[in-house]
């Protein structure tokens, strides 16, 4: 009992200092670690399953903004590339907006325990969690396109994708800034693939940034 108490105080405290880190460091310049930590931590809150409340937190003001840009609402149909173990996009998005969301992921090991995750959320029946690649899938049934960053070979699929997707639909890139908060080097070549129609930063998050990007 008192070894429960202590793995649940110290993976607390480890959440907290997570949260802390994109205040303190330029995330994009120490993403490998920082992507280590997060993979840590959702190891730890996929385990204790009151800390899932917690986590969600950390991500309610970005999918709170993310939301207004691609205008999202009950009758949207959504996907969400690389929902990752804890698909906490996916599922603050289905539970404010009550839109149809399909969270996909290449890795087995993350939509097993993605599935786990929503089952803890038994009121969530909006949530549809695939293994998928997001270059085999079928992205033009989709209306707003949601993409953590991080996922494998990015300017192939955002290249493949300015070009099929349709006129309508919007994509939301979460990225990283440069030090003024605008484009990095590293997203340049999205100026000459998609109409950038806005950017949010997020203070408390770092370098973290938002884009809504549409069809040119």
């Amino acid at each position: 009992m008192e070894s429960s108490i202590n793995q649940n105080f110290f993976s607390k405290i480890g959440l907290i200092v997570l949260i802390n880190i994109s205040k303190k460091i330029d995330i994009s310049k120490l993403k490998k670690f920082v992507d280590y930590i997060f993979e840590k931590v959702e190891d730890i809150v996929i385990n204790l399953e009151k800390l899932i409340p917690i986590y969600l937190s950390y991500y309610e003001d970005l999918v709170d903004e993310e939301i207004k840009l691609a205008n999202i609402s009950k009758i949207s149909n959504v996907v969400h590339i690389g929902c990752g173990p804890i698909p906490s996009s996916s599922i603050l998005v289905a539970k404010k907006t009550g839109a149809n969301v399909t969270a996909i992921d290449r890795n087995p090991s993350a939509v097993k325990k993605a599935l786990y995750c929503i089952s803890k959320y038994s009121s969530i029946d909006n949530i549809n969690i695939k293994n998928a690649e997001a270059s085999d899938f079928a992205i033009k049934d989709f209306d707003v396109i949601l993409i953590s960053h991080g996922i494998d070979k990015i300017e192939i699929f955002l290249n493949n994708l300015s070009k099929t997707m349709k006129k309508n639909v919007t994509v939301i890139l979460r990225t990283f800034s440069s030090n003024q908060g605008n484009l990095s080097e590293t997203d340049s070549f999205l100026i000459d693939i998609f109409k950038i129609d806005k950017i949010v930063n997020y203070p408390n998050h770092g370098s973290v940034i938002s884009l809504k990007l549409l069809k040119l």
